[in-house]
């Protein structure tokens, strides 16, 4: 004779303390994803800019191009064109083939 065995159960306390879990952690992905995200995104970005700021002045100060120079403007023009081959650059070495 073929014998079922009773798939064990969760208690009723311990069912509602899983539901709240997993309930908690869905609202908790919701914030990360949804609500904070976008304006983490926003802050990096920002946080990049002023970087990219930052190391464009030193850099074309290294060689006394004053703010609001033709040369100046050139300079930090040909420091965005490095910086797009590096990332052209980098994303290559990742998908090339080995």
């Amino acid at each position: 004779m073929l014998q079922v065995k009773a798939v064990p159960r969760l208690s009723s306390p311990l069912r509602a303390l899983a539901w709240i879990g997993a309930l908690s952690f869905a609202a908790i992905l919701y914030y990360v994803g949804f609500v904070s995200g976008p304006q983490m995104q926003a802050e990096y970005r920002q946080r990049v800019e002023v970087q990219i700021r930052d190391e464009d002045r030193r850099f074309c100060e290294a060689f006394d191009l004053k703010e609001g120079t033709a040369s100046r403007s050139r300079c930090q023009s040909e420091l965005a064109i490095i910086r797009a081959n590096q990332v052209a650059r980098t994303l290559a070495s990742q998908w090339a083939p080995l």
